[in-house]
Protein backbone atom coordinates (compact mmCIF):
# COMPACT_ATOMS: atom_id res chain seq x y z
CA UNK A 1 0.00 0.00 0.00
CA UNK A 2 2.85 2.37 0.85
CA UNK A 3 4.49 1.80 -2.51
CA UNK A 4 1.16 2.36 -4.25
CA UNK A 5 0.79 5.68 -2.41
CA UNK A 6 4.28 6.76 -3.44
CA UNK A 7 3.56 5.78 -7.05
CA UNK A 8 0.30 7.77 -7.03
CA UNK A 9 2.03 10.81 -5.51
CA UNK A 10 4.80 10.58 -8.12
CA UNK A 11 2.27 10.41 -10.96
CA UNK A 12 0.39 13.40 -9.56
CA UNK A 13 3.63 15.42 -9.34
CA UNK A 14 4.59 14.43 -12.88
CA UNK A 15 1.18 15.43 -14.28
CA UNK A 16 1.22 18.85 -12.58
CA UNK A 17 4.79 19.62 -13.64
CA UNK A 18 4.04 18.56 -17.22
CA UNK A 19 1.10 21.01 -17.22
CA UNK A 20 3.06 23.73 -15.44
CA UNK A 21 1.95 27.31 -15.93
CA UNK A 22 3.36 30.53 -14.56
CA UNK A 23 0.16 31.15 -12.61
CA UNK A 24 0.11 27.72 -10.91
CA UNK A 25 -0.91 28.48 -7.29
CA UNK A 26 1.79 28.15 -4.65
CA UNK A 27 -0.69 26.21 -2.50
CA UNK A 28 -0.78 23.45 -5.12
CA UNK A 29 3.00 23.24 -5.11
CA UNK A 30 3.01 23.00 -1.32
CA UNK A 31 0.43 20.24 -1.54
CA UNK A 32 2.58 18.31 -4.00
CA UNK A 33 5.63 18.58 -1.79
CA UNK A 34 3.78 17.47 1.32
CA UNK A 35 1.99 14.69 -0.53
CA UNK A 36 5.21 13.18 -1.89
CA UNK A 37 8.11 14.17 0.37
CA UNK A 38 6.64 13.20 3.77
CA UNK A 39 6.04 9.53 2.86
CA UNK A 40 9.27 9.44 0.84
CA UNK A 41 11.19 10.55 3.94
CA UNK A 42 9.37 7.92 6.00
CA UNK A 43 10.24 5.28 3.41
CA UNK A 44 13.95 6.15 3.56
CA UNK A 45 14.03 6.29 7.36
CA UNK A 46 12.27 2.95 7.60
CA UNK A 47 15.15 1.40 5.66
CA UNK A 48 17.50 2.50 8.45
CA UNK A 49 15.06 1.79 11.28
CA UNK A 50 13.07 -1.31 10.25
CA UNK A 51 9.96 -2.27 12.15
CA UNK A 52 9.11 1.29 13.20
CA UNK A 53 6.24 1.92 10.74
CA UNK A 54 7.77 5.21 9.62
CA UNK A 55 6.36 4.92 6.10
CA UNK A 56 2.82 4.87 7.50
CA UNK A 57 3.64 7.87 9.67
CA UNK A 58 4.93 9.72 6.62
CA UNK A 59 1.79 8.90 4.64
CA UNK A 60 -0.41 10.03 7.54
CA UNK A 61 1.53 13.27 7.92
CA UNK A 62 1.29 13.98 4.19
CA UNK A 63 -2.47 13.38 4.12
CA UNK A 64 -3.10 15.49 7.24
CA UNK A 65 -1.10 18.40 5.85
CA UNK A 66 -2.95 18.19 2.54
CA UNK A 67 -6.27 18.14 4.42
CA UNK A 68 -5.28 21.29 6.34
CA UNK A 69 -4.30 23.03 3.09
CA UNK A 70 -7.62 22.06 1.50
CA UNK A 71 -9.51 23.54 4.46
CA UNK A 72 -7.40 26.70 4.32
CA UNK A 73 -8.13 27.09 0.61
CA UNK A 74 -11.84 26.56 1.23
CA UNK A 75 -11.98 29.51 3.61
CA UNK A 76 -9.66 31.86 1.70
CA UNK A 77 -10.74 31.37 -1.92
CA UNK A 78 -14.05 32.61 -3.31
CA UNK A 79 -15.90 29.50 -4.47
CA UNK A 80 -17.59 31.23 -7.41
CA UNK A 81 -14.68 33.10 -8.98
CA UNK A 82 -11.66 31.13 -7.75
CA UNK A 83 -9.76 34.24 -6.62
CA UNK A 84 -8.64 35.03 -3.08
CA UNK A 85 -11.26 36.60 -0.86
CA UNK A 86 -11.11 39.76 1.24
CA UNK A 87 -9.63 37.91 4.22
CA UNK A 88 -6.52 37.06 2.19
CA UNK A 89 -6.19 40.64 0.92
CA UNK A 90 -6.37 42.10 4.44
CA UNK A 91 -3.89 39.56 5.84
CA UNK A 92 -1.52 40.26 2.99
CA UNK A 93 -1.72 43.99 3.60
CA UNK A 94 -1.11 43.46 7.31
CA UNK A 95 2.01 41.43 6.55
CA UNK A 96 3.37 44.00 4.06
CA UNK A 97 2.60 47.14 6.08
CA UNK A 98 5.63 47.01 8.43
CA UNK A 99 8.07 46.76 5.50
CA UNK A 100 6.62 49.81 3.76
CA UNK A 101 6.59 51.73 7.04
CA UNK A 102 10.34 51.10 7.33
CA UNK A 103 10.99 51.94 3.67
CA UNK A 104 9.02 55.11 2.84
CA UNK A 105 10.82 55.34 -0.52
CA UNK A 106 8.86 52.25 -1.58
CA UNK A 107 5.16 52.51 -2.47
CA UNK A 108 2.23 50.34 -1.50
CA UNK A 109 -1.09 50.89 -3.29
CA UNK A 110 -4.45 49.27 -2.72
CA UNK A 111 -6.99 49.24 -5.54
CA UNK A 112 -10.67 48.71 -4.77
CA UNK A 113 -12.90 47.71 -7.68
CA UNK A 114 -16.62 47.33 -8.20
CA UNK A 115 -18.69 46.35 -11.23
CA UNK A 116 -20.90 49.15 -12.51
CA UNK A 117 -24.60 48.43 -13.17
CA UNK A 118 -24.34 44.97 -11.61
CA UNK A 119 -27.91 45.21 -10.29
CA UNK A 120 -29.06 45.99 -13.83
CA UNK A 121 -27.39 42.81 -15.13
CA UNK A 122 -29.06 40.72 -12.42
CA UNK A 123 -32.48 42.29 -12.94
CA UNK A 124 -32.39 42.25 -16.74
CA UNK A 125 -30.62 38.94 -17.48
CA UNK A 126 -30.92 36.91 -14.27
CA UNK A 127 -28.66 36.06 -11.37
CA UNK A 128 -26.91 33.24 -13.21
CA UNK A 129 -25.80 35.76 -15.79
CA UNK A 130 -24.71 38.03 -12.96
CA UNK A 131 -22.60 35.19 -11.57
CA UNK A 132 -21.07 34.65 -15.01
CA UNK A 133 -20.19 38.35 -15.16
CA UNK A 134 -18.43 38.11 -11.79
CA UNK A 135 -16.43 35.08 -12.95
CA UNK A 136 -15.44 36.91 -16.12
CA UNK A 137 -14.37 39.98 -14.14
CA UNK A 138 -12.28 37.85 -11.77
CA UNK A 139 -10.43 36.36 -14.74
CA UNK A 140 -9.84 39.84 -16.13
CA UNK A 141 -8.45 40.98 -12.79
CA UNK A 142 -6.03 38.04 -12.60
CA UNK A 143 -4.77 38.66 -16.13
CA UNK A 144 -4.46 42.40 -15.58
CA UNK A 145 -2.41 41.87 -12.42
CA UNK A 146 -0.13 39.23 -13.98
CA UNK A 147 3.63 40.01 -13.79
CA UNK A 148 3.89 39.97 -17.58
CA UNK A 149 1.35 42.77 -17.97
CA UNK A 150 2.48 45.24 -15.33
CA UNK A 151 5.72 46.91 -14.33
CA UNK A 152 4.86 46.58 -10.65
CA UNK A 153 7.20 44.58 -8.47
CA UNK A 154 4.20 42.58 -7.33
CA UNK A 155 0.49 42.92 -8.10
CA UNK A 156 -1.76 40.50 -6.25
CA UNK A 157 -5.38 40.03 -7.27
CA UNK A 158 -8.08 39.33 -4.72
CA UNK A 159 -11.86 39.52 -4.81
CA UNK A 160 -12.79 43.07 -5.96
CA UNK A 161 -9.31 44.34 -5.14
CA UNK A 162 -5.68 44.40 -6.18
CA UNK A 163 -2.59 45.06 -4.07
CA UNK A 164 0.30 46.72 -5.89
CA UNK A 165 3.66 46.49 -4.12
CA UNK A 166 6.74 48.49 -5.05
CA UNK A 167 4.92 50.55 -7.70
CA UNK A 168 5.16 54.25 -8.24
CA UNK A 169 2.18 56.30 -9.40
CA UNK A 170 3.04 55.88 -13.08
CA UNK A 171 3.28 52.10 -12.72
CA UNK A 172 -0.04 51.97 -10.89
CA UNK A 173 -1.68 53.87 -13.77
CA UNK A 174 -0.08 51.29 -16.09
CA UNK A 175 -1.59 48.53 -13.96
CA UNK A 176 -5.05 50.11 -14.14
CA UNK A 177 -4.67 50.53 -17.91
CA UNK A 178 -3.70 46.84 -18.17
CA UNK A 179 -6.87 45.82 -16.33
CA UNK A 180 -8.94 48.08 -18.58
CA UNK A 181 -7.36 46.57 -21.73
CA UNK A 182 -8.21 43.08 -20.53
CA UNK A 183 -11.75 44.26 -19.79
CA UNK A 184 -12.16 45.79 -23.26
CA UNK A 185 -10.87 42.62 -24.92
CA UNK A 186 -13.20 40.42 -22.86
CA UNK A 187 -16.19 42.61 -23.67
CA UNK A 188 -15.37 42.49 -27.39
CA UNK A 189 -15.11 38.70 -27.36
CA UNK A 190 -17.93 37.81 -24.98
CA UNK A 191 -20.90 38.26 -27.30
CA UNK A 192 -22.99 39.33 -24.29
CA UNK A 193 -25.88 41.79 -24.69
CA UNK A 194 -24.23 44.01 -22.07
CA UNK A 195 -20.79 45.46 -21.42
CA UNK A 196 -18.95 44.93 -18.15
CA UNK A 197 -17.75 48.21 -16.71
CA UNK A 198 -15.84 48.81 -13.49
CA UNK A 199 -14.93 51.66 -11.18
CA UNK A 200 -11.50 51.60 -9.52
CA UNK A 201 -10.50 53.54 -6.43
CA UNK A 202 -6.79 53.72 -5.58
CA UNK A 203 -5.18 54.55 -2.25
CA UNK A 204 -1.46 54.90 -1.54
CA UNK A 205 0.00 54.17 1.87
CA UNK A 206 0.80 57.57 3.38
CA UNK A 207 2.14 58.55 6.84
CA UNK A 208 -1.33 59.69 7.91
CA UNK A 209 -2.83 56.24 7.21
CA UNK A 210 -2.58 54.38 10.50
CA UNK A 211 -4.05 50.97 9.72
CA UNK A 212 -4.86 48.60 6.89
CA UNK A 213 -8.54 49.37 7.34
CA UNK A 214 -7.80 53.08 6.84
CA UNK A 215 -6.05 52.26 3.57
CA UNK A 216 -8.93 50.08 2.38
CA UNK A 217 -11.46 52.70 3.45
CA UNK A 218 -9.65 55.41 1.48
CA UNK A 219 -9.65 53.26 -1.68
CA UNK A 220 -13.32 52.44 -1.09
CA UNK A 221 -14.24 56.14 -0.84
CA UNK A 222 -12.30 56.94 -4.01
CA UNK A 223 -14.12 54.15 -5.83
CA UNK A 224 -17.55 55.38 -4.77
CA UNK A 225 -16.70 58.96 -5.66
CA UNK A 226 -15.94 57.72 -9.18
CA UNK A 227 -19.16 55.69 -9.29
CA UNK A 228 -21.13 58.77 -8.19
CA UNK A 229 -19.61 60.87 -10.96
CA UNK A 230 -20.47 58.15 -13.49
CA UNK A 231 -24.05 57.94 -12.26
CA UNK A 232 -24.46 61.63 -12.89
CA UNK A 233 -24.15 60.95 -16.62
CA UNK A 234 -25.58 57.40 -16.83
CA UNK A 235 -29.08 56.49 -18.03
CA UNK A 236 -31.51 56.10 -15.14
CA UNK A 237 -32.20 52.40 -15.79
CA UNK A 238 -28.49 51.58 -15.47
CA UNK A 239 -27.91 53.20 -12.12
CA UNK A 240 -27.15 50.86 -9.27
Amino acid sequence: MGLAYLAAAFLRCSWTLSNWKQETPKEELKTLLLLALAPAAGFLLQGWLPGRGLLCCGITLGLVCVYVLVLQTKFTVDTLTGVSNRIVALRYLESELPYYRRHPNRSLHFLMMDMDHFKHINDEYGHLEGDAALVLLAGILKKGCAPTTTACWRATAAMNSCIACGCNSVEVRTLIASIQRELDAANAASGKPYQIEISIGCARLEPDIATVHDLVDKADREMYHLKTRKRGTAPAEKQG
